[in-house]
């Protein structure tokens, strides 16, 4: 199929998410499991994979396909369901990865540009979702507004919380947040967000 590009097309846009796209995709690779797939990326030339911890979490079998569609069987090394995040290592992946590098997010500007790489619904290749950066937020900010039910509910269940769930619930709705607006679908939990530098 040929690409038509429209005649009003915004070059400066399409060529900054192009160059986003080919700069990280080899870095990204999608997290498949015995209940529905992901996606994950690369953090050091090693190999090393970050994802959602709620992509692997309760899974039995969980592979990297990566960009060039090789699969490559995961071990978990750690996982922190309270922070959404797994660390994961492929068996048998040669050396030498591209990998993504992690910014901290504190330098994030609202209305920033931001992108979404990932592997909405379990597509093929990586597709990248355009957005922006709205503010800091915490899990319990964001519930709050879009959920007030949900608020009321979590309130009259505390009493019947153990202690540690009580720190765990504590930790969780204090977690920091990337509040963003981008159009991400199942399948895109794990993935990175990107800029451009």
């Amino acid at each position: 199929v040929d690409l038509v590009l429209p005649s009003r097309a915004q070059p400066a846009a399409d060529a900054a998410a192009l160059k986003l796209y080919e700069d990280a995709t080899p870095a990204v690779v999608q997290i498949d499991t015995n209940r529905g797939s992901g996606t994950g990326f690369f953090v050091d030339k090693d190999g090393t994979i970050v994802t959602a911890a709620h992509v692997v979490l309760g899974t039995k079998e969980h592979f990297a396909v990566t960009k060039d569609g090789t699969r490559y069987r995961l071990q978990i090394e750690k996982i922190d369901d309270i922070n959404d995040l797994a660390v994961m290592r492929p068996l048998n992946m040669p050396a030498d990865r591209p990998f993504l590098s992690l910014a901290p997010d504190s330098k994030l500007k609202a209305k920033q540009e931001l992108f979404a790489l990932g592997h909405p619904e379990g597509l093929r290749p990586a597709y990248i979702s355009p957005g922006t950066y709205k503010a800091p937020a915490t899990t319990l900010s964001l519930l709050a507004k879009i959920s007030p039910t949900e608020m009321g509910n979590l309130g009259r269940r505390l009493h019947t919380y153990t202690p540690k769930e009580l720190f765990d619930l504590k930790d969780s709705l204090e977690r920091p947040l990337v509040n963003s607006d981008l159009h991400i679908r199942h399948g895109n939990s794990g993935g990175p967000l990107v800029e451009e530098s």
